[in-house]
């Protein structure tokens, strides 16, 4: 979306015009963060999912992130977990969801919100089984449907799982709303402002 087609080393540049340390991290796992430091039920949890989405021009637009085995969140080999697109995609566009009609020439494809949303807890709940999550969190846009997104998930989380009782796995709204993005990011740096530093680190 910003047309940066290489690596930049960002917090570089801004460290060199601040002149202060920068830490940078992507907008779902600010949420994670923020999720992470707002969110008390979290604590006993073994591993959870965050997913941002917000609604922009041409539809929902999401990225996951993902908190397993403690309060640490998974940041994958080259640092891009949780970038998503729908498993229903087809092969070619840039599109993150299958579910969007045909467009006139000319013309953007729009999703409807019903299939979007069908279309996104089926790829969330093949997740949360895999995985064996204990709980997702919505945040951003997002926030604004936690009854829909909740009901949806459950749904589909019974229908992936192949051995009765399916799990439980209650959704929460992450701290901030549509601004959890930012929350989690002032999150991010109280918690490498005042935490005890690991010897190891």
């Amino acid at each position: 979306p910003l047309h940066v087609d290489e690596p930049f080393p960002l917090a570089a540049e801004m460290e060199g015009r601040l002149g202060v340390p920068v830490v940078c991290d992507n907008d779902a796992n600010c949420c994670a963060w923020g999720s992470i430091f707002g969110i008390s039920a979290l604590e006993d949890r073994a591993g959870f999912a965050v997913l941002l989405g917000d609604l922009r021009d041409r539809g929902l637009s999401t990225g996951f992130s993902f908190v397993l085995g403690g309060e640490e969140v998974y940041h994958g080999s080259g640092y891009s977990a949780g970038e998503f697109r729908s498993i229903f995609c087809p092969e070619e566009g840039d599109r993150q969801f299958g579910a969007a009609t045909t467009p006139s020439k000319g013309t953007i494809p729009t999703q409807t919100p019903a299939d979007t949303m069908e279309e996104l807890c089926r790829n969330t709940a093949f997740l949360v089984n895999m995985l064996n999550l204990d709980a997702v969190v919505i945040a951003g846009t997002l926030t604004d449907e936690p009854d829909t997104f909740s009901t949806t998930l459950q749904r589909e989380i019974r229908r992936n799982w192949i051995y009765p009782p399916a799990p439980e796995c209650p959704v929460f709204r992450a701290p901030g709303g549509a601004h959890s993005a930012a929350f989690g990011a002032a999150a991010l740096f109280l918690r490498r402002l005042c935490r005890v530093p690991v010897l190891s680190r």
